[in-house]
């Protein structure tokens, strides 16, 4: 039976997923910070994304939450099912990697989630949902690496699949547990972060790329089932990883692989000094990228900022363990 664990602090907004190339679709994000039984907090956030006629009816219902404090929205179940609700959830107490562009290292990586404590997260997210709303898919891609918590992980994405919710793993890329994903085809989508389209460059950004070459990664993701939807994730920072240069090297990197780069606008963290690319440099760049004949998708969650979106920024406003250790690299 799982548990629903308390709220710790909640932060919604409500407003629209836009790219540098079109408005995509409107959205609300709400972003909660869970206490664990032992005291430890993760963060989870619940997405729920709806047409244009949805968004003006939450907009409104959020000037009569301020006002009386009553989310009336979720009295109507016609139009909770008109919303597709997502979470994303931590898969760790605090993350190891140090990627030095991420706020999850802000905050002192603790231990692995359990099965258990996997489960009662999602739950305590779908408590969430109003009646009438139902959780299409979880995205491990919280705090965090879930491919280094890969035993739990996977055996709550076999228990997804069996409900029929639908699962996505983000990763750094760790090739031991890709294999092993790939050998027990693991009903997932996947991930994978690339951020650079070199091992010096990406080495600077996540330590974590000295244990795995790209070389490895791509060799890895080449044994990928047929029919796993795979996506390279290229977070977009100014003048550092952004050039056209860049986007010729990375094409050279991803020929030939069944996936798509999905370019991602920069959510700017208070402790880091890292900016997002200016929109008119991704339209180039992705430009460079189809020209070689690469499949691009963009995303620009300006939702995000509003509710501290990036991993770990909530949490790092509101715990701060005082224990500090190392989770070991396979």
């Amino acid at each position: 039976m799982t548990t629903v664990y308390p709220v710790l602090e909640r932060v919604r907004t409500i407003g629209s997923f836009d790219t540098p190339e079109q408005s995509v679709c409107p959205g609300s994000v709400e972003k909660l910070v869970l206490r664990l039984d032992d005291g430890n907090a993760v963060e989870a956030i619940l997405i729920g994304t709806f047409g244009p006629r949805v968004k003006k009816a939450l907009e409104l219902d959020a000037v009569v939450e301020r006002r009386l404090g009553q989310r009336l929205s979720r009295r109507l179940p016609y139009l909770q099912r008109k919303i597709r609700y997502e979470t994303c959830v931590s898969t760790q107490v605090g993350c190891a990697l140090d990627c030095q562009f991420c706020a999850s290292s802000l905050v002192p990586f603790v231990r692995n989630m359990t099965e258990e404590e996997l489960l009662n997260e999602i739950a305590s997210v779908e408590a969430e949902i109003p009646s009438g709303g139902q959780l299409k898919k979880v995205i491990f891609a919280g705090v965090g690496e879930p491919l280094m918590n890969y035993d739990a992980v996977s055996t709550v994405v076999r228990r997804l699949a069996a409900r029929g919710v639908r699962a996505r793993i983000n990763t750094v890329g760790v090739v031991p547990y890709l294999e092993r994903m790939f050998a027990e085809r693991l009903p997932t989508e996947l991930i994978v972060s690339f951020h650079a389209p070199n091992d010096a460059l990406r080495t600077e950004l996540m330590p974590v790329g000295k244990g795995y070459p790209l070389a490895e990664i791509i060799r890895v993701l080449r044994t990928a089932p047929k029919d796993m939807l795979i996506e390279a994730k290229y977070l977009m920072l100014r003048e550092l990883n952004d050039t056209l240069e860049h986007a010729a090297e990375l094409a050279s990197l991803v020929a030939g692989l069944p996936l798509m780069v999905t370019l991602q606008l920069y959510n700017r963290i208070e402790e880091r000094s890292y900016r997002p690319s200016e929109p008119a440099q991704v339209l180039r760049f992705a430009d460079a990228l189809r020209a070689r004949g690469i499949r691009v998708g963009m995303l620009n969650s300006n939702i995000g900022e509003p509710v501290s979106g990036g991993c770990g920024q909530l949490r790092a406003r509101v715990i701060n363990p005082s224990r500090r250790s190392r989770l070991p690299v396979v």
